[in-house]
């Protein structure tokens, strides 16, 4: 992973978690792509899978979540021995979350407001474990 990309990735990753109000989210992930048109109607062309963390600010706490594994019902093909670094860094699967409803198929993660550093570090090193391209990622806001 280029180092000074993911150190700017991480700052700037911060930055936004800390500026989200309550029932806002940020997105850091790779350029939405579709899938080619198909069909008699040409229906509206679905995204295909991407690599990406997400964050949504729920008044002091934030839950964050990376793009969930395909063994677990997420959309991204992940290794076993990544999933295992993708926990080792904090994410925890559906299955480490017994009792709670995990809600989407994806690692998860939640934290309070105030922890954005561990956050950021958390997302961007997950980007790395999927070797997604950092020079390419975007962030993506909404409510």
């Amino acid at each position: 992973m280029p180092e000074a990309k993911a150190d700017e990735l991480r700052e700037t990753l911060a930055a936004h978690l800390r500026a989200l109000s309550d029932g806002e989210f940020v997105i850091l992930g790779e350029p939405m792509r579709y899938a080619a048109a198909s069909g008699r109607f040409r229906h509206k062309p679905r995204p295909l899978p991407g690599r990406y963390v997400q964050y949504l600010r729920m008044g002091d706490d934030v839950a964050g979540e990376c793009v969930g594994a395909t063994a677990f019902g997420g959309t991204w093909e992940i290794s076993p021995a990544d999933s295992d670094r993708l926990r080792a860094l904090g994410w925890q699967t559906p299955a480490d979350q017994a009792g709670r409803d995990a809600g989407a198929p994806n690692y998860s993660i939640d934290a309070a407001r105030y922890d954005t550093p561990r956050l950021a570090q958390m997302g961007v090193d997950a980007l790395g474990v999927l070797r997604a391209p950092l020079e390419s990622m975007e962030f993506r806001h909404g409510s």
